[in-house]
């Protein structure tokens, strides 16, 4: 049995997120209203790194969108940036002409917009590829957006072989940026049959810490 404990990171806070704007795939930096992009980082880096709350990672990914690949970078300053895999499944849900608009103003059904099973599916195969390549046990950072992990746990939510514990009422949440959730994902033997998904390494998931923002309640 193999035992990967993933830890699924939000990006750090965007001048967009601070506005209400919808960012979807446009590529936004860190910023902090008030303050330059140094002291963003910065401000990042004592969030997650000075906080100790991620373990050291024998493999990090992230989104290849700037607001999560900085944030890697800052969260991950002690293992180089060249260890970073970047992988488009990663990249948060797709808006089309709506991004860069005002989050009240959307038309929430919009066709301009990726479709949800279509995140969830990119989602779940970049889930997928990552139990079928696991040889040895290993702790995997991933650093991705709020919509794309939520369709992610949407996915949980519906499996048996997933056990959120205490915590199936916060997988639901909205994460604030930063925050993280800690899984175990445990790969047995055999195979699993899915309509949508195909065939796939036989597996069995448990939650550890969901919406994990205890490290932004420290700094207040």
């Amino acid at each position: 049995m193999v035992v990967l404990n993933l830890y699924l990171i939000r990006h750090g806070e965007t001048s967009y997120n601070k506005a209400g704007i919808l960012q979807g795939q446009l590529d936004i930096p860190l910023s902090e209203i008030g303050r330059d992009q140094e002291n963003a980082s910065t401000h990042e880096r004592q969030r997650l790194a000075e906080a100790k709350v991620l373990p050291k990672a024998d493999l990090v990914y992230s989104s290849p969108l700037s607001r999560a690949l900085e944030t890697a970078k800052i969260a991950t300053n002690d293992i180089g940036e060249e260890r970073i895999i970047c992988d488009d499944l990663l990249k948060e849900k797709g808006m089309g002409k709506l991004e860069g608009k005002l989050r009240s103003e959307v038309d929430w059904n919009s066709p301009e917009m990726e479709a949800d099973a279509d995140v969830k599916y990119r989602a779940v195969n970049f889930l997928r590829s990552l139990i079928e390549e696991a040889k040895v046990d290993k702790t995997i950072l991933i650093f991705a957006h709020g919509f794309l992990l939520k369709m992610l746990f949407r996915h949980f939510l519906g499996l048996k072989n997933f056990d959120f514990g205490e915590y199936k009422a916060e997988a639901k949440e909205t994460m604030k940026n930063t925050a993280f959730h800690h899984i175990v994902i445990k790969k047995t033997s055999g195979w699993i049959e899915s309509k949508r998904y195909g065939r796939m390494s036989a597996w069995e998931g448990k939650a550890i810490a969901i919406n994990n923002a205890k490290h932004l309640e420290e700094e207040q």
